[in-house]
């Protein structure tokens, strides 16, 4: 990891682990591809993670620009930002979805 280049790229998206879904759409490839559908209908990535707790477990990527990220991708709210905010790259098992940032070992 290295240090923040001020892309943005972590306003710019989220991503929420959904493991309550993994036997479903393991074991039923016509409800994983509704889903994916569905998902990217609304501007969001289904997409399959390996995670520590669970194994291998679906996570949706969810594309929603912060309305704080201003055009030089500064936060409009820095000082008062959500504790969420405060607390990036919080789950550090997710930085790498974030392809840009600095923060990242890509």
């Amino acid at each position: 990891m290295s240090e923040c280049k001020k892309c943005g790229q972590c306003c710019k998206f989220i991503v929420i682990k959904l493991p309550h879904l993994k036997k479903k759409l393991e074991h039923n490839n016509r409800l994983y591809l509704d889903h994916k559908k569905f998902y990217r209908l609304h501007n969001c990535e289904l997409l399959w993670h390996v995670d520590e707790k669970y194994g291998r477990i679906p996570i949706l990527k969810v594309f929603n620009k912060c309305i704080e990220l201003n055009s030089e991708n500064q936060c409009n709210i820095y000082e008062e930002r959500p504790l969420g905010c405060k607390q990036f790259p919080g789950d550090k098992e997710f930085i790498h979805f974030i392809k840009e940032c600095g923060l990242s070992d890509n």
